[in-house]
Order: structure tokens, then sequence, then C-alpha cells
């Protein structure tokens, strides 16, 4: 027997129960994102504030390429170039 129901026609993961209704899985990434955007529209908040620090930790060396813990002492009072 193949992954397929021969009776019936479908997969697996979608096998008809004794009402009739499909049955669907209830794995993968996508429920997992409908169900946690659906829990609490908080969990959206706090997902898109982890991304930006994620980002900002990517990006940190190109947005501040000195270094802030060592101070340049011998151009401390040197104008601003172009």
């Amino acid at each position: 027997m193949s992954i397929q129901d021969t009776a019936t026609g479908l997969g697996a993961d979608e096998q008809l129960s004794s009402a009739g209704a499909r049955v669907k899985s209830r794995t993968g990434l996508r429920y997992f994102l409908r169900s946690f955007a659906s829990d609490s529209p908080l969990n959206i908040v706090a997902l898109v504030i982890i991304a930006i620090f994620i980002f900002m930790s990517l990006l940190g060396p190109t947005l501040a390429p000195y270094n802030a813990i060592k101070p340049d002492i011998l151009h401390k009072f040197q104008g601003p170039s172009l």
C-alpha cells in the first residue's frame, strides 16, 4: 500500500474522519505561524522586535565602523572631514 489511500484518493495527512470532513495536518511552519499570530497580537510585536535586534547585530559593523571603546586621542579636536 502506498502513501495515498486507494479507497479515498487522499494522502496520509488528509484522511476522512467519521463525519466526512477532511482532517488537516497540524504540523508544519504554516500552522505554527497561524497559531502563533492568532494567540495574541503581542506575539507578532515581540517577533518584530527580535527581528530588528538580529538585523541590527548583523549590520552593526556597517552602521558604526569605528571602535566605541578605544578613543582616538590624537585626533580628538580635529574638525570634520569632507
